[in-house]
C-alpha cells in the first residue's frame, strides 16, 4: 500500500493511514530486536515523511489545507513508544533535515519520541570543510553550528568509529 513514487529517491511511499502498513513496519522493528537483539534504529527519510511537499512537486493537501503529514507523525510516535516499552534502553535516531520542532521531546510532551536526531546538514558542512568547497570562507562557523545544533537538539554529529582515531572535530580542537 503506498502513495505514489518519491520523485528524488525512486522509491515508493507508505501509506501511513492504513493500519496494516504500520502493523507491518512495526512488527519488523520488534522482530529485529527480538531474533536479532537489535538494540537501535535509525530512521531514514523522516524529513519526507513529515512534509507532504518534501521533494515532490505535487502534493494533495492535509485536511487542515497545510503540507504536514499527519499520518506519519502518529507512526513514529507509535512506532517509539512500541519500541521503547520493549526495551527501554533502545535507542531511536531520526535523519532529518528541516528542524522539526518536537522530533526528540518524550512523547510526554507531545513530542514524537526520537532520542536523537541525525542532520544531514551537519554531513553537508564538514564535507565543505574537509574540501575547502565554502567559498564564503566561515569554514569554521559552520563547524560551531553543527555543534551547537547537536546539543540544542540531542542531534548527532558524525565520529570516527575507531576509538583510537580522534574524530575530524576533535582534531581541529587539537
Amino acid at each position: 500500500i503506498n502513495m505514489g513514487e518519491h520523485p528524488d529517491w525512486g522509491t515508493m511511499i507508505f501509506d501511513y493511514s492504513k493500519p496494516k502498513v504500520q502493523e507491518f513496519l512495526i512488527a519488523n522493528a520488534v522482530y529485529w530486536m527480538r531474533e536479532f537483539k537489535v538494540d537501535g534504529f535509525r530512521v531514514d527519510g523522516v524529513s519526507s515523511m513529515l512534509f507532504l511537499d518534501y521533494g515532490r512537486n505535487d502534493f494533495i493537501p492535509n485536511k487542515d489545507g497545510g503540507k504536514i503529514n499527519y499520518d506519519p507523525i502518529e507512526f513514529l510516535k507509535k512506532f517509539n513508544r512500541v519500541v521503547h516499552e520493549i526495551n527501554p534502553d533502545v535507542i531511536t535516531v531520526a535523519e532529518e533535515s528541516t528542524g522539526w520542532a518536537g522530533l526528540t521531546k518524550p512523547l510526554s510532551e507531545n513530542g514524537i519520541g526520537f532520542d536523537f536526531m541525525w542532520g544531514m546538514g551537519a554531513m553537508h558542512h564538514i564535507r565543505q570543510f574537509a574540501t575547502g568547497e565554502n567559498r564564503n570562507n566561515d569554514r569554521c562557523s559552520s563547524l560551531f553550528d553543527i555543534g551547537l545544533e547537536a546539543a540544542i537538539k540531542k542531534g548527532l554529529r558524525p565520529q570516527s568509529r575507531g576509538r583510537r582515531q580522534p574524530s575530524l572535530l576533535n582534531r581541529l580542537q587539537m
